[in-house]
């Protein structure tokens, strides 16, 4: 398997050029380029197989927003805080282990990948660099990581890993959250405190009178992890083949999660879990159908009902009220931004760049579409209809396999291919609301794409259990590669 020691120069090289160029640029001392260098490091000069970076970074993801707050000092808060690439510099490795051998990827993800690099040019001419290099890191590097996955043997080592991680983190997450929620630590108010004028939909900087975000950065972010959380424990749930014991421990950590969700009052990862799981547990051959819908109707159920009553102490039990819906103002500014998606894709084909609209669109110097709470949307102003479709094809190609995975797959591989069919549904429908799949969570998604898409090379499976069990051949192999 290929090592780091192969790509640590160029890891460590860029590292210190970012940290560096970073930490000039702010005035303050730099203990987070401090930190930002050494892991870096560690990961770099480890010499483990190129899989390490991609699992290190899914294990700190849901916890860079924390480790901001603590060390932003007094205002828990600090401006062009390098430590927000923290998650993305992490896969830098990935970028060389996925030009190893393009063959063993679909042409559709290496179109794509193309293609954003044509936008990341077109972002720095339309709205500058700064704009378009954050953009393109935040972007391209996770979709890196599932290229690197498609040409490795440890493709599925990866996905699994994943998708342990939302067993054992989504509590831990939802915990946090509920602690913030009765006694909030001192360095989220510091950061409310700070942050007021920016973050109106929070509420205000005092215990129970905000929205909850746990450690992440936001009330969506931290939502949005939870869900994904919820959907992977209710398959295994399901589907898995548990000890009674290890069933109440599920069972616990699930109530936790929802819980926590019901708490952020975030109603698109509310209704993301059993939207996701319809799509996706019927499909799967099983005697236990029966059960997994009533699961299904069971969760739904709680989403509704168990927020209310969690907002009714505060008025906020309309919000969930599915008659009032459609006069929710929320809900009225994301419906209207589908007639803007339409004429976007007629107007737009080519795009304006990356950079030019989302987050990123804060560092540029020109004419940008911030907070645009639709990810479809978001694509087409900075990809155009080109990078639009090339998305969809892929999720096309993942569906498709996923499918043939869900009705094929028994046992550890059907909990597997359940759970990642599923977290990609949730993606897609995240993005109706908000840019999920270019967030800081996109990761995830593009681990679960990856592992979809890899099933349908020939003899995956069986490749995969011969390294696992050490055969001569298979080693001989991995070390070639």
């Amino acid at each position: 398997m290929a090592t780091l020691n192969a790509v640590s120069a160029p890891y460590v090289i860029a590292l210190l050029v970012m940290s560096t160029g970073l930490a000039l640029a702010v005035p303050f001392v730099s203990a987070t380029t401090i930190v930002v260098i050494g892991i870096g490091l560690f990961v770099a000069l480890s010499g483990s197989s190129a899989q390490t970076p991609i699992k290190v970074t899914v294990l700190i993801i849901p916890f860079v927003a924390l480790l901001r707050r603590l060390a932003g000092g007094e205002d828990a808060y600090t401006p062009n805080d390098p430590l927000i690439l923290l998650s993305a510099v992490m896969l830098l490795p990935v970028v060389i282990a996925a030009l190893r051998q393009p063959d063993r990827s679909p042409p559709a993800f290496w179109w794509f990948a193309g293609w954003l690099a044509v936008s990341a040019v077109n972002g720095v001419a339309q709205g500058g660099l700064p704009a378009a290099l954050f953009a393109l890191v935040t972007q391209g590097l996770p979709f890196a990581a599932a290229l690197a996955m498609l040409q490795s043997r440890w493709m599925g080592d990866v996905a699994r890993f994943m998708i342990r991680s939302l067993y054992a983190l989504g509590p831990v997450v939802a915990l946090y959250g509920v602690v913030q929620w009765v006694a909030p630590p001192a360095w989220d108010l510091a950061w409310l405190r700070a942050r007021q004028d920016v973050l109106i939909s929070f509420g205000l900087p005092r215990p129970g009178e905000f929205r909850i975000f746990g450690p992440a950065e936001s009330p969506g972010t931290f939502a949005a992890f939870l869900s994904l959380s919820a959907i992977a424990l209710v398959v295994i749930l399901v589907k898995g083949r548990l000890a009674v014991a290890t069933r109440v421990w599920v069972m616990a950590g699930l109530s936790i999660v929802v819980f926590g969700l019901a708490l952020s009052g975030v109603r698109t990862a509310l209704f993301a879990v059993p939207v996701a799981l319809a799509a996706t547990l019927p499909f799967h051959r099983s005697k236990g159908r029966a059960v997994a819908i009533a699961v299904i109707v069971v969760l739904a159920v709680s989403v509704v009902t168990l927020p209310r009553l969690v907002a009714a102490s505060s008025g906020g039990e309309e919000r969930y009220d599915i008659g009032e819906l459609a006069d929710d103002e929320s809900f009225q500014a994301r419906s209207s931004l589908l007639p803007a998606l339409g004429a976007a894709i007629v107007s737009n084909p080519l795009g304006d760049g990356l950079g030019t609209a989302g987050q990123a669109s804060g560092l540029s110097s020109g004419q940008t579409s911030a907070n645009i709470d639709n990810g479809y949307l978001q694509r087409t102003l900075e990809t155009g209809l080109v990078g639009l479709l090339l998305f969809l094809v892929i999720m096309l190609k993942a569906t498709a396999v996923g499918l043939r995975s869900l009705q094929q797959a028994e046992g550890a591989r059907a909990v597997t291919s359940i759970t990642l069919f599923a977290v990609v549904a949730a993606f897609l429908f995240f993005d109706l609301s908000g840019p999920l799949t270019a967030s800081n969570l996109s990761l995830y998604f593009w681990i679960a794409v990856a592992g979809l898409t890899g099933v349908s090379r020939p003899g995956e499976h069986e490749q995969e259990m011969k390294l696992r069990r050490g055969s001569p051949s298979s080693t001989a192999q991995s070390r070639h590669q």
